[in-house]
């Protein structure tokens, strides 16, 4: 008697979060974009970026900034160049999207990316363009941290 063993594939779908969170750290003018990466544990599928509209404060390690410089990191200070699954860009078309855009009270900002599988990178690319960009330090000339904070909503398959 022979037995056929079925593989079935995922059969439970949960919603999660995916958590990105770095930092842009630049002496002069940030002219460049990071990457942000994230490993999923189980497959999951993106349906909503969503960038919180405070993030925090910006700091110099080696200096204070100039009294009167507001410090404070928004949405509305990055641009997102690209969300990418594997090696697989999720964006229509090139060029950057404004970080407000993704905002936690944003409205139709719902995303359908490619699903990622386990270990697979998640990034997302980002370049900073808030005011701080042109800050001048009061002492020293130690470099400017900028933080980035952001998360991918969707659908966990096990």
């Amino acid at each position: 008697m022979r037995v056929w063993l079925d593989h079935r594939g995922p059969s439970i779908a949960r919603r999660h979060a995916l958590g990105l969170s770095g930092v842009i750290q630049f002496d002069t003018a940030p002219s460049q974009s990071i990457d942000i990466i994230a490993r999923p544990q189980v497959a999951f599928r993106g349906e909503r970026l969503t960038v919180p509209s405070v993030m925090g404060s910006a700091f110099a390690p080696s200096g204070t900034f100039a009294p009167g410089t507001d410090t404070r990191v928004t949405a509305g200070d990055f641009l997102i160049q690209d969300v990418v699954i594997g090696n697989s860009s999720q964006f229509a078309a090139s060029g950057g999207i404004p970080g407000i855009a993704f905002a936690e009270n944003a409205y139709g900002v719902a995303l359908r990316v490619d699903t990622a599988q386990v270990a697979q990178d998640v990034v997302i690319r980002v370049s900073y363009v808030g005011p701080l960009s042109t800050a001048s330090l009061v002492s020293g000339t130690g470099p400017i941290v900028v933080p980035f904070r952001a998360a991918i909503l969707g659908t966990a398959l096990y």
